[in-house]
């Protein structure tokens, strides 16, 4: 269990610096297409196309990053009043939902692969094809239910052992 998580945490590492790539590429490029525009009054042919790819890969990419440091929105309100077999259930059952959701929404973007490839689907200016990029936001929604699975998983020997998650927390608060 321990290294299946800490094989998906080290892959979620690398995604989240692909979607640094990207919100600096979009800095960059939306900088200089504003500065073209204003100084030579030509802007960037297509930087709009770019810069809309490039934000939902970053998005995407940042997700399991947000999974991974448990920085999401969460309601824990039962957690703190229930006995550790109602916070394994709450757990389970939240959790569970949460991983089909996910699973879900990953096959979606799967299924959207094969429309935008068929039917051709570009942007409309310099017109980039869709399906790269929905192969990539899939692969990301992938990666985002591996990285909430694993922390599905290790959630329970958490309510289980708090103590535990006490000591794993000042190591890797030494360690960073």
């Amino acid at each position: 269990m321990k290294k299946f998580r800490d094989i998906v945490f080290k892959v979620d590492d690398a995604f989240v610096k692909v979607s640094l790539v990207c919100i600096a590429l979009n800095m960059v490029l939306v900088t200089v297409s504003v500065v073209g525009r204003v100084l030579f009054n030509s802007p960037i042919l297509g930087a709009s196309d770019v810069v809309a790819f490039s934000f939902g890969l970053s998005c995407v990419f940042a997700f399991c990053i947000t999974e991974k440091h448990k920085n999401h929105i969460n309601i824990d309100l039962l957690m703190t009043i229930l006995p550790v077999k109602g916070k394994l259930v709450n757990h389970a059952i939240m959790g569970t939902l949460n991983l089909i959701t996910l699973a879900i929404i990953a096959v979606i973007f799967f299924r959207y692969i094969g429309n935008t490839y068929n039917n051709s689907m570009s942007s409309w200016v310099v017109h980039i094809p869709y399906y790269p990029f929905v192969a990539a936001a899939a692969i990301g929604m992938v990666l985002f239910f591996f990285t909430a699975l694993a922390n599905f998983l290790n959630a329970f020997d958490e309510i289980k052992n708090p103590e535990k998650k006490e000591v794993e927390k000042e190591i890797e608060e030494v360690v960073l």
